[in-house]
């Protein structure tokens, strides 16, 4: 005798019991996959809306704050190399201290002049961050500094950064060999060294001692 699985109590209920344990095995491997709780509308559609706007909020702020780093990156790069560059034109300062006086040999200071305009010029050079260097020119860039949000809205807060071209400043420095050496004797080289060291004074902006 054949029995209908319509007609059997014990089956039915294994049955049912059956089809809720997929779907259920079916949520679970879902959100094991997703690794979210409310991975589509239908699971349910109020936290659905809100967790995606979370996800575009989260994103954009990612992004500004990867914006953020970059340019804070390139900021602190040309900070480096400008302050690098001071111990350098000390350096510079003290050569021609040197130099005035007319018992040295300025051939020599010359080339120590020559070594640190290459190492300047290097320096300004390395100064660079993502192909931005605020070093060599004196352009004025925006950067994003910032994040502002009034509720769901996200905008980036800028500032303008300024370059500092730093190169005429190497350029007067790889002139100083020629400057200092020209002299036909040590007392003329003194002169000349002496007047360079104002030169330098000027061309900084800063108090040589």
């Amino acid at each position: 005798m054949t029995t209908s699985i319509l007609t059997n109590v014990g089956a039915m209920v294994a049955l049912q019991t059956l089809n809720r344990t997929s779907k259920d095995l079916a949520v679970v491997q879902d959100r094991i996959s997703t690794g979210m709780k409310v991975g589509t509308a239908k699971d349910n559609s109020s936290y659905w809306a809100i967790a995606t706007t979370m996800k575009s909020v989260v994103s954009a702020l990612k992004a500004l704050n990867e914006n953020i780093n970059i340019n804070a990156a390139t900021v602190q790069t040309a900070r480096v190399g400008s302050e690098n560059i001071q111990k350098l034109l000390s350096e510079v300062k003290n050569q021609l201290s040197l130099a005035t006086s007319a018992s040295v040999d300025h051939a020599k200071i010359g080339d120590e002049l020559n070594s640190l305009s290459a190492q300047i010029q290097n320096t300004i050079d390395a100064a660079s961050y993502n192909g931005e260097n605020l070093l060599n020119n004196t352009n004025a860039r925006v950067l994003t500094v910032s994040i502002n949000r009034s509720g769901s809205t996200i905008s980036a807060v800028t500032d303008t950064v300024t370059g500092v071209d730093m190169t005429a400043v190497q350029t007067f420095v790889a002139g100083l060999d020629a400057a200092i050496t020209a002299g036909a004797d040590g007392s003329a080289r003194a002169a000349d060294a002496q007047t360079q060291l104002l030169a330098l004074e000027a061309q900084m902006d800063i108090t040589i001692s």
